[in-house]
């Protein structure tokens, strides 16, 4: 006797399109706060020079650490902005019934484009993961 046939909701491509493209949109930005966060020289190095230059003080060690973290987030965003922009192009957005056809390929367009420019700064990215910045100014 042959199998039933699986009966069912129809996988969400859209929703999950969506949610791929917020959550990345999430840690692209939580990527790029950690590295302005943490990254910054902070204020009591103006105060106390002292405090913040040498190798032993952890400051450069702790700008480092956020360089790389923040990079890591934001190859994760830019990874789910990508990913969402794919789904919704290959599975997500439909033409329904009675659409304006120029919505329609307003939203193709704009995910097209969205999946374009993430691979872009993908490849960017991971093309200058080992070229060091200037070096950041430490306070005299």
């Amino acid at each position: 006797m042959p199998a039933a046939p699986m009966a069912g909701r129809p996988i969400p491509w859209a929703m999950l399109g969506t949610l791929a493209k917020i959550i990345g949109f999430v840690l692209f930005f939580v990527g790029i706060i950690i590295v302005v966060a943490f990254a910054s020289i902070p204020g009591g190095c103006v105060s106390n020079a002292g405090s913040c230059t040498g190798t032993n003080t952890g400051f450069a060690t702790g700008v480092l650490n956020a360089i790389i973290a923040g990079k890591i987030l934001v190859v994760l965003g830019l990874s789910g902005f990508a990913a969402g922009a794919g789904i919704k192009l290959h599975w997500g957005t439909k033409p329904a019934a009675g659409e304006d056809a120029a919505a329609y390929l307003a939203s193709h367009r704009f995910n097209g484009l969205l999946f374009f420019i993430s691979v872009v700064l993908l490849m960017w990215l991971l093309a200058t993961v080992n070229a060091s910045p200037a070096p950041f100014p430490l306070p005299p």
